[in-house]
């Protein structure tokens, strides 16, 4: 049926007698470079607009590409190029130049017997791996800068020093956060265990600022590999006050769960919180009541655990006893 609609669409394009063209540049999910071709006319039942095609490009996004491959789809389709009165098309070419560089590369790597086949994209992985788009940037920089002498393409900071060290800090305190970020994922964990993983973090941001100032780089083995391979001179002191800003962000972001602990721990080890450790106003709860809620509970629960420990060890010393009268009237 489908093919059907297309030929009466085309044959009503065919007895037009003026068409105007509307041509969009685009790349698809692969990064082909694609034109997409409206045509627009005039019927027997008053104005029409129709996509006659979907049309990629190889290689090249040239002007001159983009009217080749239009007039092969009007000339496939039997449609006159005379009775084209106007075109409208997009002038933008950045991201077709983008999606042309990025296929380029994908062969460029496949070329030199990468270990890669390309670089990880941020809007293509979660935001919990950020740290490892980072990674795999560094390990392919060697292929970039190569690959972007050959287009004569101008990426300076790619050669400063002080632009590789914060990158290579970046890259160490990204991949820390993103082992955090996994801590703080999945189910069935209590809210007070992942206020405690944040707070060993913040402890932990104290150690790294404490490393970098003592300049031996125990924590951050990328910018450590770095300036081991060039000789270059770190600034400690900058990327001190940066780890501490950090760790002043982090303190400041968690300060309202900390002031909120002991009623978070209430949930893990309820038998040993006191009602005076626990703020439950913010709920909208009486406090009073309960708190007496609570001490009755706390001891009915303890009752239950003495029960549980003592309970079958009764149970055997019964059965002993009965075991006993039974065997001496046996006698």
């Amino acid at each position: 049926m489908s093919s059907n609609v297309t030929h009466m669409q085309v044959e009503d394009i065919q007895l037009a007698s003026a068409l105007s063209l509307a041509i969009d540049e685009s790349c698809d999910i692969k990064d082909t470079a694609q034109v997409t071709l409206f045509i627009r006319y005039m019927s027997s039942q008053g104005p029409k607009e129709e996509l006659l095609g979907l049309l990629p490009l190889s290689e090249q996004t040239r002007g001159e590409d983009m009217a080749n491959a239009v007039q092969k789809c009007l000339e496939d389709n039997g449609i006159d190029i005379n009775k084209i009165v106007s075109i409208a098309t997009d002038e933008a070419r950045i991201s077709w130049q983008k999606a042309l560089y990025h296929r380029q590369f994908k062969d460029f790597l496949e070329e030199i017997d990468s270990q890669f086949s390309d670089l990880l994209l941020h809007n293509k992985v979660r935001w919990l791996s950020r740290g490892n788009v980072l990674q795999r940037f560094d390990l392919c920089l060697s292929e970039i800068k190569t690959f972007l002498n050959e287009k004569s393409i101008d990426h300076p900071e790619l050669e400063e020093d002080k632009w590789l060290q914060k990158f290579n800090l970046m890259e160490d305190t990204t991949m820390k956060l993103n082992e955090l970020n996994l801590k703080l994922q999945g189910k069935g964990n209590p809210t007070y265990a992942l206020l405690e993983e944040a707070v060993c973090f913040e402890k932990k941001l104290l150690l790294f600022v404490e490393d970098m100032e003592s300049g031996k780089l125990l924590h951050f083995k990328n910018l450590k590999q770095y300036l081991d391979e060039t000789n270059a001179a770190i600034d400690t002191n900058y990327y001190k006050m940066a780890l501490k800003n950090m760790k002043d962000g982090f303190a400041e972001r968690f300060e309202q769960f900390k002031t909120n602990k002991s009623t978070l721990a209430f949930i893990v080890n309820s038998l040993n919180t006191t009602t005076n450790e626990i703020n439950i106003e913010p709920f909208g709860i009486d406090a009073g009541f309960e708190n007496e809620r609570l001490v009755e509970w706390q001891v009915h629960r303890t009752q239950e655990q003495v029960g549980r420990i003592g309970g079958p060890e009764m149970h055997a010393h019964r059965a002993a006893q009965v075991d006993s009268s039974e065997r001496n009237s046996a006698s």
